[in-house]
This record gives structure tokens, sequence and C-alpha cells, in this order.
């Protein structure tokens, strides 16, 4: 048998990440567990969708490929004798059992739904995106409801940015990381107090300085109107004042003992103020958390950052592991993660309870395992919050065996070598990809131009003349604006009459 029980595969485009997960699962099947005490969680509701009809297939046709067949084999330890001779009783066992193969977002949807009521939330909640108009306004409610008026405009005045738009987008921003803030009780001084002595040290140097027949140009780096452009001064960053040119010779142990005095008056005040606008911005989130909750139970339609927060609290603040597991009717024995490098910091914290249940048991009798694949190269959902940094982190936190799938299977070779090209020297402890034998065909060619869309349609004319079929001519573009943009111009200027366009 050649199953190891904590493994994490760093799998390139095309080299097999799929036919990894699903010989994992099919394997466990084989080696005798339920359906149900294994949980396989991907991104997509299509890919988990492949996923089960790929399970479903290779049971029913299990020796349809040969490749499949052989490593099941490896992975269980029986020969193919075996594995046909289980094979109609894991069918039905998987057929008739609950199976958890389910996108993230709906197996942390499902755990809510299962026990919502312990945090007041209905449980025939629906979870999709939504304007933010309603709770804009929830938001403002809260805020005069609060008397916070005052801490909303000193906090558009701190980051100098007056747009109610930019405070909301930071409330928002703080929220989809909410269990990782930090507490928020920050202790400030008077600061108009310390403003003041700010202002006496300033004047007292400027007294020295004219004593001592400074220069105008020395005079005038303190004599400023705000103490916000005093702080900024790059004089400041000196050890003393006699480190800069221009006060060389005048620096006399009265001046440097007021620069020092004041040096640190100023640093005084830079910890008062940024604790005064943190009290504000987190008396502000408060508010707008508030709202949110509010909104929610009011609506019954949670974001995705809605199902997160709401999640996070039920696991970590409402619920024990052993009442979730009665609760989903079901305790995990085995983890299968797809694509790791887009999980969230947030998504991670919501699975290790379970995690950590499975490396409870490492080193007892009891069978348990996780495993995870992923690209670094290529989070897809770091807009949502993924972090490919996790991958190494996780495995270096659980002691689990990372190896390399570093063969494309589906790429031509020219392609797989532009890939390595672009991040060899680029990216950290980047493992250069391998082509198959047999994918010798193709070219890459990396063309600069002022004007891309008529390059593309030059190209694509050059490639038809060649005689290439339309059908394996595919444009690649940044955004909807830029794919609608180019079909336009295939028709209208090169007579193509039909442009399979494929929009990233």
């Amino acid at each position: 048998m050649n199953f190891k029980p904590f493994l994490a595969y760093s799998a390139s485009a095309g080299s097999g990440k799929t036919f990894a997960l699903s010989v994992r699962y099919i394997s466990l099947l084989f080696m005798g567990e339920v359906p149900s005490s294994i949980l396989a969680a991907t991104f997509t509701n299509k890919a988990a969708s492949e996923m089960r009809q790929r399970v479903v297939e290779a049971l029913r046709s299990l020796g349809d490929n040969e490749a499949f067949l052989d490593a099941v084999c490896s992975q269980t330890g029986l020969s193919r004798e075996e594995l046909f001779a289980k094979q109609p009783e894991v069918l039905a066992r998987f057929l008739s059992g609950s199976s958890y193969i389910v996108t993230l977002d709906s197996f942390f949807s499902s755990i809510l739904r299962s026990a919502s009521l312990e945090i007041g939330l209905e449980p025939d909640f629906v979870t999709k995106e939504q304007g933010t108009q309603e709770l804009e306004d929830y938001f403002l409610d809260e805020v005069q409801a609060g008397g916070l008026l005052s801490s909303l405009v000193k906090l558009a005045m701190d980051i100098e940015d007056k747009r109610f738009t930019k405070i909301f987008d930071l409330m928002q921003n703080l929220y989809k990381a909410d269990p990782l803030l930090p507490q928020h009780t920050y202790a400030h001084g008077m600061l108009s107090q310390q403003v003041e002595v700010c202002e006496q040290l300033r004047l007292k140097m400027i007294d020295a300085l004219v004593r001592t027949k400074a220069a105008a140009r020395c005079i005038g780096q303190f004599e400023t109107t705000h103490i916000k452009e005093l702080f900024a001064k790059g004089l400041f960053a000196k050890e003393s004042l006699a480190e800069h040119s221009w006060f060389t010779k005048i620096a006399n142990e009265e001046i440097e003992g007021l620069f020092a005095s004041l040096k640190m008056a100023l640093s005084k005040w830079a910890k008062d103020r940024e604790a005064l606008v943190l009290n504000n911005l987190f008396s502000l989130y408060e508010a707008y958390r508030n709202a949110t909750i509010a909104s929610v139970k009011a609506s019954g339609v949670l974001s995705f950052d809605d199902l997160t927060y709401f999640t996070y609290r039920l696991l970590h603040e409402s619920l024990s592991k052993e009442f979730l597991y009665f609760k989903i009717d079901s305790k995990f024995k085995h983890i299968l993660l797809d694509e790791f490098q887009d999980t969230s910091t947030l998504q991670f914290l919501l699975l290790k309870p379970l995690i950590d249940e499975i490396f409870s048991g490492k080193g007892q009798s009891e069978f348990k395992s996780f495993f995870y694949v992923g690209d670094t190269k290529q989070s897809l959902y770091r807009f949502r919050g993924g972090v490919e940094e996790l991958f190494d982190k996780v495995a270096e936190h659980y002691g689990v065996t990372i190896e390399q799938m570093d063969t494309n299977y589906r790429s031509a070779k020219q392609i797989v070598e532009q890939v390595n090209r672009s991040f060899e020297g680029l990216m950290p402890q980047y493992v250069p990809q391998k082509s198959k034998k047999e994918a010798e065909v193709g070219y890459v060619e990396v063309l600069e131009s002022e004007e891309p869309i008529l390059e593309a349609l030059r190209q694509a004319k050059r490639l038809l003349a060649l005689g290439i079929c339309l059908d394996d001519i595919t444009f690649l573009v940044n955004t909807n604006k830029d794919g609608v943009a180019l079909q336009e111009a295939c028709h209208a200027k090169v007579s193509i009459p039909c442009c399979m366009l494929r929009v990233l």
C-alpha cells in the first residue's frame, strides 16, 4: 500500500490535480471508509459537480482507465481482482449514503444553517451578493444612534478622504477580516495637551536658533503652521541635529537638547494621534458590524463575507465540535481540499477545528488523513482573501509532506517552457515544469505592440493563411471590455465568419 495519510501536492496546471484528488477519494472508499466520513471541498459548483460525476463514472467503469486503475491499486495495496470484487459494494455504498463533495461556501452554509438559531439567525437564509444601499442606511442609522457622527467626520479628516464611500469600503474590508482584528481598546492621552507641548518646544527651538544667528533656511525648518507638517520633516529621522549638514556648525548643547525633546514629544503625539484614530475607526466599525448583523437578520440575505463571519461566530462562540458533528450528522476522518492556494485565512480558521481533530489522533490506530492540492502560481480568489502562503505554512504547522507534480500533460512543450521562463527567477523556490514526451508540437511567440487589437487580427489572418483551423485559434484577454472590442474587430475588419472568443 502506497497511501500517505498526510500529504500535499504542489501541482501546476495540467499536471493531474483532479486525477490525484479523485484517486485519493476512491481509494478511501475501497479501503472501507464511508462517504460521510470524507470531506472533499473545492471552490466552484462546477468543480464539485465534476468531481462527483468523476467518482460515479470511475466506480461504474473502473476498468476503462488503466492509469486510474493502477493508481488506485498503488494507493490501496489491493490487486485489480480485489478492486473489481469490491466495486459493486463500494458503488452502492456511495450512491446510498451521504457524501460531502462540496464547495467551501456550501459547506460553511450547511454548518451555519444547521445551527443558525444558536446565534439568532433564521435557518431559511439565502446567500447572494447584493447592493450596498440598504446596508449604508443601516450603518448611518447606527452611527447616529451611537452619537458617532463626530467620529465619522474626524476619521474622514484623518484618512484625508471625505468621501463616505471610502470610509464604507474601509468598514467592509475590516469586516472581511473581523476574527483576525486585534482587541480595539486604545488608550490615548489628551492630544491637545501634547500638541501644546510640541508647540512650546518648537518656539524654544526657533528662539535658540535665532540667538545662534542660524541661517534663515535652518530657522525655516521649524516655522510650520501645523504639527503634522512639523512631524513630516525629514530632519527628525536623524539621531542628532548635527547630522544634518545645515546644522553641523550651530548645533550646540542647548539646541541638541531641544531637538531630542522635540523628537520625543512628536513621537508621543504621533502615538496618541494613532490611538485616537484607531479608537474612532473601531468605534465606527463596531457600528458597521451591528448594522450588518441587523441588515442580515432583517432581510435573511447573506453575502459570502456574511457567511464566513456568522459561521466563524457559530463555531468559535456558540457551538462545540460534538454538537457540530451531531448537527451535520457526520464526523470527518478524512479531509481533501482542492485549489488550496485560494483558501483564505478565515476559511482555514473555519476548517482548522476539523483538521485539528484529525491530527489529534495522529499516531493512534484509528485511520485518519489530510490531503490538499494546489498551485501557488494561480491564486484566482485573492480578491476574496485567498492566501497562497498558507500552502507551505499549513504543511509546516502540521508536518504534512509536500510532493511536486511537475509534469504538464495538457500543454505543448513550447508553452511549458515559456511558463518556466516567466516564473524562474521571479517566484521563490519555483520548480520548473516538465512536458510529456509527445508534446513537441506548437510554438510560443511574444509580440509587443502599441495596437494589440490590430496585432491580434494580423496574427489571426496569418494563422488562417497557413491553414490553421479557426476552432484552434483562441484569444485570451484581460477584461470583458477587451474581449468585446476584439470580437467586433474580427467581424468588421478581417471578415472571419465565426470567432470563438474566450474571456479570462
